[in-house]
């Protein structure tokens, strides 16, 4: 549950406190390009990638397991060093696994594209295509809540 609570705190636009405790190299970005006050699938997904290809660091358009780990760490660094509750879970869950769906120790950009529809179906509460500022919010509170 914890796992849970941690990717959906990450899942949807960082909150101030978040963005602060983030360097440039291990920050989110920002889901809602366009500043609709909405996010679309292309959006999250998009932001979602970005962020999870920080972690490539030989780019070779995958990232390995050791990059993961090594891109997890410096994640729980900064957000530990900002104060952020739940940074000590970052990169001990279960993304790892939900990333890597055929099991080979690499992800793809396809893996992370699948993962993030279905992490976004599960965000988009009312079921209109779109992550609302509202459902956002609703989801970090239930992470949040999880997390106590």
């Amino acid at each position: 549950m914890k796992s849970l609570a941690i990717a959906a705190c990450f899942a949807l636009s960082a909150t101030a406190g978040l963005a602060q405790a983030q360097s440039r190299h291990t920050s989110v970005p920002k889901a809602d390009a366009n500043a609709t006050g909405n996010v679309t699938l292309q959006e999250y997904q998009s932001s979602r990638e970005a962020f999870i290809m920080k972690a490539d660091t030989n780019h070779d358009g995958t990232v390995s397991r050791a990059e993961w780990d090594a891109f997890a760490k410096a994640v729980r660094h900064d957000l530990d060093l900002g104060g952020v509750k739940g940074a000590e879970l970052i990169g001990q869950g279960s993304w790892w696994t939900a990333l890597d769906a055929n099991k080979d120790n690499m992800v793809t950009h396809a893996e992370i594209n699948a993962l993030t529809a279905a992490k976004f179906a599960q965000y988009d509460l009312d079921k209109n295509h779109l992550i609302s500022r509202a459902e956002a919010q609703q989801v970090r509170e239930a992470a949040q809540a999880a997390l106590h």
